[in-house]
């Protein structure tokens, strides 16, 4: 067993797993969606964000999850993931306020809409991956350096990626 995996079974164990929030429901981001999913100890998707709430939904329905409350503000988001619930909402802003998500991932694709977000999250000291390869080529050593001056992560995927031999 390596480090990870020891550090994901004692969040695991002590019911305190790390609260990832999706951005996107494209194809990329239902993947990612479906493995996040299936049950990973000590990760859990707690909500997906997308300009069309019913993409949202079926993102999860896809994963096997029947069920996800509509969260338009940031009470309904941390209630519904307090809860134990899975969130969907159509604005991604929320996840970057709520004290409830610790990873945000950006698998949207579109430059100035994921530069907006992934300043927002860094300012409020969220951890930060890039499935959008536009962003990341285009801005992520400038992202990077925010991120370090915050104290977060940001990284993007192996796969089709810019650093992606």
């Amino acid at each position: 067993m390596i480090a990870v995996d020891t550090l994901l079974q004692q969040r695991h164990r002590g019911n305190n797993p790390i609260k990832v929030a999706l951005v996107g429901a494209g194809a990329s981001a239902r993947m990612i969606a479906l493995h996040l999913l299936i049950p990973v100890q000590g990760v859990r998707l707690v909500a997906v964000a997308d300009r069309s709430l019913v993409n949202a939904l079926q993102t999860f329905r896809e994963g096997g999850v029947s069920a996800a409350n509509e969260a338009a503000t940031q009470g309904v988001l941390e209630d519904t993931i307090n809860r134990g619930g899975c969130a969907i909402t159509d604005n991604a802003t929320l996840f970057c306020e709520s004290a409830m998500v610790d990873i945000i991932i950006d698998a949207t694709g579109a430059v100035e809409f994921g530069a907006q977000l992934a300043m927002r999250a860094i300012e409020n000291h969220k951890h930060l991956v890039l499935v959008n390869t536009e962003l990341d080529s285009t801005l992520g050593p400038i992202l990077k350096v925010h991120a370090d001056k915050a104290g977060v992560t940001v990284t993007n995927t192996d796969g089709d990626e810019p650093g992606w031999p």
